[in-house]
């Protein structure tokens, strides 16, 4: 939930990411740079976005961290989609991965996000049929873990 404090989040973020790497603290890290780069996601703020989400995604891949890699890569693929760069063709492209790691990790609330994420694309790009299914895919999750009639969140939890 949004408590229209995004920037001052923001701002917390980057005090804490901070001092984790000066601190020289990995554990959890390539997470903070994730939860980051989200809030610079939601402030329009793309190439830090961007930024935060490569750097998250190496760290998680250099420290075994599957599950924070999966964030990290769905942060990057929310990215490119949010900046209208994507076409529909590429939505997969862009998403699967995510899905296919969230699946094999079973990370079934992520998975209910990249199918509401690519839904929200393919909406946008004009394709209602595929917005639909998936739209219908991430309820069918959401719904078989008890998170019912919720709105799937982009944040990482």
């Amino acid at each position: 939930m949004n408590a229209g404090r995004s920037a001052e989040g923001m701002v917390l973020l980057e005090q804490a990411t901070g001092y984790a790497e000066r601190m020289h603290l990995s554990a959890s890290y390539s997470m903070w740079l994730t939860y980051l780069g989200h809030s610079y996601l939601s402030l329009g703020r793309f190439a830090e976005a961007r930024r935060s989400a490569q750097a998250a995604l190496d760290h998680a891949r250099e420290h075994g961290e599957r599950g924070h890699e999966a964030w990290a890569l769905f942060l990057l693929a929310s990215v490119v989609a949010t900046t209208g760069s994507a076409i529909a063709e590429e939505v997969a492209t862009l998403f699967g991965p995510v899905i296919d790691l969230a699946r094999t990790l079973g990370m079934r609330p992520l998975l209910s996000q990249c199918h509401a994420a690519q839904a929200r694309v393919y909406a946008r790009l004009g394709r209602g049929d595929r917005a639909s299914e998936e739209r219908a895919q991430a309820e069918t999750i959401r719904e078989e873990i008890g998170m019912s009639g919720t709105e799937a969140d982009p944040t990482p939890s």
